[in-house]
């Protein structure tokens, strides 16, 4: 079995000129991908190489060749921009003028939850005063004698029997339920 040896001048090819020029091809190729105009510079460079620009031919400008229909394009391109400026702006006033009906909502329901919050307290002050009164009037038949509380709470309502005794301590309501009609007595116990 032979082997083969490179000579010094293949060996420069394979070690060194092919992955060299594949690193300049790739990474060309990736820069003009990500926007960068590669191919622009390097003309540019090798048209400043005092050899070489007599061989390369001058940079062509930017501007393309077709620039008459370019010329001609721009009317139309900027109606079609001003047309779309005017939609953006119609619903800009419409995005606008939801988002103003939205805050004018949300400052009447804020109203009307202060007016709710002002309408709890003044029901709060009230059913306190009430309970008060309840709990004076209580205190007042407990005072009394049971045999004289009894006969004036059975002319009461059910209900308001319940109220007052329910505010009264259990001495005093039993005093006053042993007096009682039982009939009255055992309806406001239940």
């Amino acid at each position: 079995m032979e082997k083969a040896s490179y000579g010094a001048f293949e060996r420069f090819i394979y070690i060194f000129l092919i992955p060299a020029v594949f690193t300049i091809v790739l990474t060309s190729v990736l820069l003009s991908f990500f926007g960068y105009d590669v191919f622009g510079t390097a003309w540019r460079v090798a048209d400043s190489i005092p050899i070489l620009n007599k061989v390369i031919p001058e940079p062509s400008p930017n501007k393309p060749d077709n620039a008459a229909a370019t010329d001609a394009a721009a009317p139309l391109e900027a109606a079609k921009v001003k047309e779309l400026l005017a939609q953006k702006d119609a619903e800009l006033q419409k995005l606008t003028a939801a988002n103003n009906d939205k805050d004018q909502t949300i400052a009447d329901l804020q109203a009307q939850v202060k007016q709710l919050e002002e309408q709890l307290q003044q029901k709060l002050a009230s059913d306190e005063e009430y309970l008060n009164q309840i709990k004076s009037l209580a205190a007042m038949y407990a005072d009394m004698q049971p045999s004289k509380a009894a006969p004036v709470l059975e002319n009461l309502t059910i209900p308001e029997l319940v109220l007052i005794l329910s505010q009264m301590n259990s001495d005093s309501r039993v005093g006053i339920l042993e007096k009682m009609d039982p009939k009255i007595a055992a309806e406001a116990s239940i």
